[in-house]
């Protein structure tokens, strides 16, 4: 009986250990989110041009996956408008993605483009 649970318990040991790995595996490809707060400058068809408090001029990428609040509500991108005070959740671009650096600072620094997975303001 004893030699039975502890069989079980390493079984369950390796299938935590393998289910982890793999989820690592496929974070690692998504990129880490990035803060970008700001006044919004210019908004195209599918992104917006925000102007950080330091200054730097940011593009951010608009998808159909992007989710908007608005003053803590669902909203659209349609309501969206120049001037508004907007903070992004943001992964780098993918054509960036390979030059982006691991800090929020060096990434803005860098002039990257990022793709939005979420804009509130």
């Amino acid at each position: 009986m004893q030699n039975q649970k502890k069989t079980g318990l390493r079984i369950l040991v390796v299938l935590l250990v393998v289910a982890l790995s793999v989820g690592g595996a496929f974070a690692k490809g998504k990129g880490k989110l990035t803060r970008i707060e700001g006044t919004v400058k210019s908004i195209g068809k599918d992104s917006v041009t925000v102007e950080t408090d330091a200054k730097q001029t940011v593009n951010v990428k608009i998808t159909s996956a992007t989710k908007f609040l608005k003053d803590k509500k669902a909203s659209t991108f349609s309501t969206m408008k120049t001037g508004d005070h907007v903070v992004f959740m943001a992964t780098p671009s993918s054509d960036s993605s390979a030059k982006a650096a691991n800090t929020q600072k060096d990434s803005l620094s860098l002039g990257l483009s990022f793709t939005a997975t979420e804009a509130s303001y």
